[in-house]
């Protein structure tokens, strides 16, 4: 009876001892984004920083550029880095159902808005018809003008970019050995941690020498961001 009570107690002791020894936590493989850069700054608009003269009206030829660039006092306009390509953009007025149409350019991150217009298709090419003239656009001087009276209002432009590549790093969990990423052109590394940019989401993997497969996953949205700004829109009939 005494040595049962005696190893109860030995074992009551562990316990509490072991209750106070801080445990590290078990390491796992996993992927990390490093370029994080990807951002939206101030819009240029007809080449003014969207801001300083913000006011459009309806039917005015607006040119909204997305490049990397500066303001006169140094600001960053546009995407903040080369790497990311405009791939969608949307224009919505407060007081129309539709949304406008927006026209692209020869430039991938400049795109032409005529504040609330949604246009026509024309019936050979599919294309929608511009209120003026565009490059690459069929043209109708005879179309109705398909802007409804409108008082003053605001409008919404989202815009979507992607980048042409993104870097990744991949942390596996340490052990004696090399790894090898199963991609063309990559050699040992004895680093358990590969950085390295990637043009395309999905699942990579990594071989260590021991012959263990280590597999990894980048999510699509990585490579994309999303902006959204208000620019306010005169009334319908109204100069600018």
């Amino acid at each position: 009876m005494k040595r049962i009570c005696l190893l109860l107690y030995l074992a009551l002791s562990i316990s509490l001892l072991i209750g106070c020894i801080p445990i590290e936590p078990f390491a796992e493989d996993s992927v990390k984004l490093l370029s994080v850069d990807g951002v939206f700054g101030m819009l240029l608009i007809n080449g003014i920083p969207l801001g300083y003269d913000a006011n459009v009206q309806p039917g005015d030829l607006i040119r909204i550029d997305f490049n990397s660039g500066r303001d006169q006092y140094g600001n960053k306009t546009g995407l903040s880095s080369s790497r990311y390509t405009i791939e969608m953009v949307t224009a919505k007025c407060d007081l129309k159902p539709k949304f406008d149409t927006v026209f692209t350019t020869s430039d991938d991150n400049v795109i032409v808005w005529f504040p609330g217009y949604t246009a026509p298709l024309e019936a050979i090419s599919g294309l929608p018809v511009p209120f003026y003239p565009l490059e690459g656009y069929p043209w109708n001087s005879c179309r109705d003008t398909g802007i409804p009276d409108m008082a003053s209002q605001q409008a919404t432009i989202t815009a979507t970019a992607r980048a042409n590549w993104i870097e990744v790093e991949f942390v596996l969990t340490e052990q004696d050995g090399t790894y090898t990423l199963d991609l063309p052109g990559h050699s040992a590394t004895s680093e358990n941690t590969i950085a390295i940019r990637i043009i395309e989401s999905g699942s990579y993997t990594v071989t260590h020498s021991g012959g263990k497969v280590h597999e990894f996953y980048v999510p699509e949205d990585w490579f994309w961001i999303t902006g959204s700004w208000i620019i306010e829109v005169g009334p319908t009939g109204t100069c600018g």
